[in-house]
């Protein structure tokens, strides 16, 4: 469909003009394919071409935490957030890989600083209210560790009618 047009574009475009903002969107396509590993080769070869351009190295860091290297994942967010302080989504980024390294203090202070930079971001629609039950989230899940989709479920689904107390009470039995 749409993805498979998009990447033809794309590779089209990378033909007539090999920089890195084709191969950074194909990486993006790509991972919305959930193709980890090319979404990968695709945004390396962007940062190849343009190493310090922060946005390219923060969707490396996405990708990255998707194959589950995790502090790969942070090295590549404090390296953009060196290039640009004020780009809120290394933090958001950040925030998510420092929670799957278990280390929620730090994912905390990752996501407030998210919320103080973007506090009306429409990160995945859910706006501060997601962000903040991810904060409950990661606090909560900071005590067990145990991976808790039905909660985490619950808490996107409370997110999303806008209910942040229920959000809030889902992330804290998790």
């Amino acid at each position: 469909g749409r993805l498979d047009e998009a990447k033809a574009t794309l590779a089209r475009a990378i033909k007539m003009s090999p920089g890195s903002g084709a191969h950074n969107n194909l990486g993006l396509v790509y991972y919305e394919e959930r193709k980890y590993e090319e979404s990968l080769a695709e945004i390396d070869r962007a940062l190849a071409l343009d190493p310090k351009d922060p946005i390219i190295v923060r969707n490396r860091a996405r990708t990255l935490i998707q194959l589950k290297r995790y502090e790969e994942a942070v090295r590549d967010c404090d390296a953009a957030l060196a290039r640009n302080p004020w780009f809120p989504e290394a933090y958001l980024t950040r925030g998510w890989a420092q929670f799957w390294l278990r280390k929620p203090a730090s994912a905390v202070r990752s996501y407030e600083k998210f919320i103080e930079m973007a506090p009306n971001d429409r990160f995945r629609g859910d706006g501060e209210a997601g962000m903040r039950g991810a904060l409950a989230f990661v606090l909560a899940a900071g005590k067990k560790w145990v991976p808790a989709t039905d909660h985490l479920r619950n808490a996107e689904t409370a997110l999303a009618a806008g209910d942040l107390d229920g959000a809030g009470r889902a992330a804290a039995a998790a």
